[in-house]
């Protein structure tokens, strides 16, 4: 591996060289050209994720096609909107980190070939759905409304001003929300209450002239 030329006792704006077609010149660190032996370009490299698109907590496995046999490979997360959206391991696994988009490159070094590069398309990361299960249980007594009704973290009622109604058994509309909201989306679920009746007592109920029932 001779060297052929120090750069820095030539000050011409250029000089032709000549050399096989199976070398190459190399431009080191000490600021020497060195005759090297040409390398063949990597082939062809494609990153895929599988799944795409992902939802938030979601895993993931990038996966390269193409590299020559004992390739060594490194990933690494580009392109994030916003920062930290999902990481990845040194052997392409990924974990969702949040919501939005990136896309993975990956580095292919193999003996005999220069280094190589690919980026995968673009992956989307959308916010999770939970699977709540619904609340049970859940009483009123006549006259009450549903915000007179506590529901368990996460619940709501969707119109909290409205009357539970008669006697028995009715549904009426709620939402589970799940924290943080920016990562998860909201789940609407009738949810099931039982009305009882309403205990009245120091009432005066009079029939007639001569009949009074007091409770």
């Amino acid at each position: 591996e001779p060297i052929i030329l120090n750069v820095t006792e030539h000050n011409a704006n250029s000089f032709n060289l000549k050399y096989p077609t199976n070398k190459t010149l190399e431009h080191r660190a000490d600021n020497h050209l060195y005759l090297a032996d040409k390398q063949p370009p990597m082939p062809a490299l494609t990153v895929t994720v599988d799944p795409n698109p992902l939802t938030y907590g979601q895993t993931a496995q990038a996966t390269v096609s193409g590299e020559p046999s004992g390739a060594s490979i490194s990933y690494e997360i580009i392109e994030s909107e916003p920062a930290g959206v999902a990481s990845i391991g040194t052997d392409g696994a990924i974990t969702t980190n949040g919501v939005g988009k990136f896309k993975v490159k990956v580095t292919v070094s193999a003996t005999g070939y220069s280094d190589g590069e690919a980026t995968s398309a673009e992956i989307t990361v959308n916010k999770a759905t939970p699977t709540p299960e619904a609340p049970t249980g859940l009483t009123a007594t006549y006259g009450d409304t549903l915000e007179d009704i506590d529901l368990p973290t996460g619940w709501t009622w969707k119109n909290p001003e409205t009357s539970v109604g008669n006697v028995g058994s009715h549904e009426f509309d709620a939402i589970y929300q799940e924290t943080p909201e920016k990562y998860y989306n909201s789940v609407p679920m009738k949810l099931s209450v039982e009305v009882t009746p309403k205990s009245i007592s120091g009432a005066s109920i009079e029939l007639g002239d001569s009949l009074r029932y007091t409770v």
